[in-house]
């Protein structure tokens, strides 16, 4: 099944306050999420326009959601998350 939808789940509670000072590693990792859900490839498969939500809440997938997790972002997922 194609991805239908782009999620990147994002280690803040909102873009005003997003992390300023994450490691080299888990500041790469962030970039590339939002470079990759901007793929033009992507793009023109799923047909819509990346969005983002916190890690801490992330809504219950739905067939064809590609959620992309940053290293950042793993310590606010919840356990039943994998």
């Amino acid at each position: 099944m194609p991805p239908t939808d782009v999620v990147i789940l994002i280690p803040s509670h909102s873009l005003e306050d997003f992390p300023t000072e994450l490691g080299e590693e888990e500041a790469a990792s962030l970039l590339n999420a939002f470079a990759v859900s901007w793929h033009p490839r992507l793009l023109a498969t799923t047909g819509v326009i990346p969005n983002w939500q916190r890690a801490d809440e992330p809504t219950d997938p739905t067939p064809g959601q590609l959620f992309l997790v940053p290293t950042a972002s793993t310590d606010w997922l919840g356990h039943d998350w994998a």
